[in-house]
């Protein structure tokens, strides 16, 4: 029960952070920066993220560890293991 009252947090934090990494360039969408492109394409990507908290976290969990060498956290590899 206490996921319903905390999934609302979550999924801003995460709408936010993937609108902070897409305007940062960590994450790339276009090819190459129109100079009168409208930021809606990042809004809809952090829309998504929001709503969908697990999968997001791990698709960034997949890029630093390609990216950086970095392990993933030990709930996403024990949610790979028990779908496996």
């Amino acid at each position: 029960m206490l996921w319903y009252f905390v999934r609302p947090l979550t999924s801003s934090i995460c709408g936010g952070v993937s609108y902070l990494f897409l305007r940062a360039g960590l994450l790339v969408l276009e090819a190459q920066k129109e100079p009168n492109a409208t930021n809606l394409g990042f809004y809809a990507l952090a829309f998504i993220a929001g709503m969908n908290v697990d999968k997001f976290v791990s698709k960034i969990e997949d890029i630093a560890q390609a990216t950086w060498g970095i392990e993933k956290s030990r709930s996403s590899s024990l949610k790979e293991d028990c779908n496996n």
